[in-house]
């Protein structure tokens, strides 16, 4: 990994990301940046998924999940 090339880069490939999001002015538009995040396979508040019901493991049933960086724990970190 060129770290050197990245350190010198700084947030330049990240910019234009956030200009859009410094933009939002309102409430509608701050839902269709994070429906266009989530188009694109990035979770800015939560994920919404499938998987095993915990009481009835004859059921799959929707997960509803807080996002973040998705490491495990802190040691991952």
């Amino acid at each position: 990994m060129d770290t050197a090339s990245l350190d010198a880069k700084g947030i330049a490939p990240i910019q234009p990301s956030l200009d859009r999001i410094a933009k939002l002015a309102d409430k509608n538009a701050i839902a269709a940046e994070v429906a266009r995040l989530n188009a694109q396979g990035m979770r800015p508040f939560f994920r919404l998924g499938s998987g095993q019901d915990a009481k009835d493991s004859t059921k799959t049933i929707v997960q509803l999940g807080q996002a973040g960086i998705t490491l495990p724990d802190r040691d991952y970190y």
